[in-house]
């Protein structure tokens, strides 16, 4: 029996006999091979806590070796510490299945951000692997080696703090100089040595950290190639390129940490030593809008040292080797496992920033994708209920519109975002956004220049616009929004950078809403459902009615199915794009003014010509 049907199905409550804590059963977070996971809610205390739930079906643990490995991995994981390592918190199990309780990594892994950035900038990935060379750092002291470190399994809390996790591949050094013998890994990160069969020891996570720093300033593994075939050949022969626009100080630590001879790269405890780390700016915290899109920075005379800087990499052991592990004695062979899964300081102040618009509108990628999913539909009728094989959890969006208000006759369309930040796409084509906690101010001009200013400070020539967008989010805090108290800005959102409404198309029976960062959303009128399309993940997005997300992945989607109600409004979402983009190539009118073109669905009480009260929609 495959994985996928021996892998656990739990809802309700699971019950940890041992403790006598129960365990709600919430949102379904993923799956890979015979383990589900689902957030849970701890309910033993005054405050509910939510952790991460790894369920592994006992029917899927018959074979002796099968149940070792679990074994072997919670023993390793359970007593690990760390800042920069995912907590193993308890596992217990029932009579169908095994559990192992996480800490909750709410926004996903690096793998998703990469995926959705493609690529991020030096500073970003200097402060990404600042604690991934810490978490590694603490493994190596405790003589461990991860042997699957991969931006996969790189977890991202929801202050944006990398967790290293899954230990299912994790092996103990014995002894100094002892060598693995196993093959394992995933193919794009796996090293020289370990291909070669001479035997491998830490150096294997250190060749690891090179390719996801490739990954992270580059967009794509080093050796990444159509076949496995020449993916290994070329990691064996060391053949990579390094983009020219790489900074030189990354370059040189790219090749340090993948030099084909093991015993020629730095150890983990002297990575932080690097130019990398102590030549650049490297900020003190992220903000969770850098999940989908870069940062606002302030590049021009703030880049200094970070050596002597109590943020740097303040987590190494105070303990840290400075000697490589021993040459081999004796070589301790182990049984063949190969993983073939896909690829997986002061705050800048704020200033004027890239222009936004010249970046890609997404809006072909959109129709093509559109197009492959519709084109591929199997006429099979699954149901929403039924959808557990094409379900993608970690693809979910990061922002989406919760909230619009339409009063484009006179002013504009406003809207609030998933992160409850507020917008206006004005019909001027201009566009200005606030954060959740209304602090900060992020404008657009028409050719698509962005400046932020602090929402205090704003320059006068805004004072117009400031003032529509507080009346846009008063009317619909008062509305729609739930109520409570001003929201305080978070750590590293002084760095936010939000997307904001690039075009916007309304009929009588949808309103259809397209972001900067590719995000098409759109809202169906009668029964209040939503399709969100990511274009970057591959993957959709349905929130019904009764607000319950379902994320399907779309390559998934083509090979199994997926409802015939989702396959319906795909195809309205595709022809109105469709007039969207025809309406763009008619004219150089603004966005605001092709809205349900001349269909025969054109929108409904929104021509310049009326005089009306906004009204909310959600």
């Amino acid at each position: 029996m495959s994985a996928a049907k021996n892998a656990a199905h739990v809802t309700g409550e699971v019950f940890d006999e041992s403790t006598n804590i129960a365990y709600k059963v919430g949102r379904f977070l993923g799956k890979g091979g015979f383990a589900r996971c689902y957030e849970l809610i701890r309910r033993d205390g005054v405050q509910p806590t939510n952790v991460a739930g790894k369920v592994i079906a006992k029917s899927s643990l018959v074979k002796r070796g099968s149940r070792d490995k679990i074994v072997q991995e919670i023993d390793i994981h359970k007593k690990l510490n760390h800042a920069h390592v995912v907590k193993l918190m308890t596992h217990f199990e029932d009579k169908d299945n095994l559990y192992i309780i996480l800490e909750l990594c709410e926004s996903s892994s690096l793998m998703e951000l990469q995926k959705r950035r493609k690529y991020v900038s030096e500073e970003e990935a200097r402060y990404f692997m600042a604690q991934i060379v810490n978490g590694c750092s603490y493994l190596h002291n405790l003589h461990i080696i991860h042997r699957d470190l991969k931006l996969g399994n790189l977890f991202l809390n929801g202050r944006m703090h990398v967790k290293i996790g899954d230990f299912g591949l994790a092996t103990i050094v014995q002894f100094d100089g002892e060598r693995k013998k196993t093959l394992c890994g995933t193919p794009n990160y796996i090293a020289p040595e370990m291909l070669n069969k001479n035997g491998h020891s830490y150096e294997v996570d250190i060749w690891a950290l090179g390719c996801i720093l490739y990954t992270l300033l580059v967009g794509k593994p080093p050796f990444e190639t159509q076949s496995l075939q020449d993916t290994y050949s070329r990691i064996k022969k060391n053949q990579y390129t390094i983009p020219a626009k790489i900074a030189s100080h990354a370059s040189v630590l790219i090749r340090s940490l993948l030099d084909p001879v093991p015993s020629r790269r730095p150890t983990v405890f002297n990575i932080a030593k690097t130019d990398f780390f102590l030549c650049g700016y490297h900020p003190a915290s992220l903000p969770t809008s850098c999940l989908t899109m870069p940062p606002k920075f302030d590049f021009v005379n703030k880049r200094r040292s970070l050596a002597g800087d109590e943020n740097l990499l303040q987590a190494l052991p105070a303990s840290s080797k400075s000697t490589r592990a021993g040459k081999p004695l004796t070589s301790v062979p182990e049984h063949r496992m190969l993983r073939t899964e896909p690829n997986d300081a002061a705050p800048a102040k704020p200033l004027p920033m890239l222009n936004i618009e010249t970046r890609t509108d997404y809006k072909k990628e959109l129709l093509d994708l559109l197009t492959s999913v519709i084109d591929a539909y199997p006429g099979s009728h699954v149901r929403f209920d039924a959808l557990d094989d094409i379900l993608e959890p970690s693809c979910r969006p990061v922002f989406w519109i919760g909230k619009w208000v339409d009063y484009s006759d006179r002013y504009g369309l406003g809207y609030q975002l998933s992160d409850e930040s507020i917008g206006v796409l004005f019909n001027d084509g201009t566009k200005m956004v606030t954060d959740s906690a209304f602090k900060q101010l992020q404008y657009v001009e028409k050719d698509g220049k962005e400046s932020y200013h602090m929402a205090q400070e704003h320059p006068k020539s805004l004072e117009k616009k400031y003032q529509l967008l507080r009346y846009f989010r008063s009317y619909m805090l008062e509305n729609l929004v739930r109520a409570g108290g001003d929201m305080a800005m978070s750590e590293g959102d002084e760095l936010q950078r939000l997307p904001v409404m690039r075009a916007w198309l309304r009929t009588r029976s949808a309103i259809l809403l397209l972001l900067t960062n590719g995000i098409l959303q759109a809202n169906f009128f009668e029964d209040h459902e939503k399709v969100i399309v990511c274009p970057l993940l591959e993957a959709i997005t349905c929130i019904t009615g009764k607000g319950e997300m379902y994320t399907l992945k779309i390559e998934k989607m083509k090979k199994q199915g997926y409802p015939a109600d989702l396959y319906k409004r795909l195809k309205y979402m595709r022809t109105q794009l469709q007039k969207m983009i025809d309406g763009a190539k008619g004219s150089a009118q603004s966005s605001t003014e092709f809205k349900g073109g001349s269909n025969s669905e054109a929108a409904t009480a929104t021509t310049a010509n009326e005089k009306r009260e906004p009204r909310v929609h959600h």
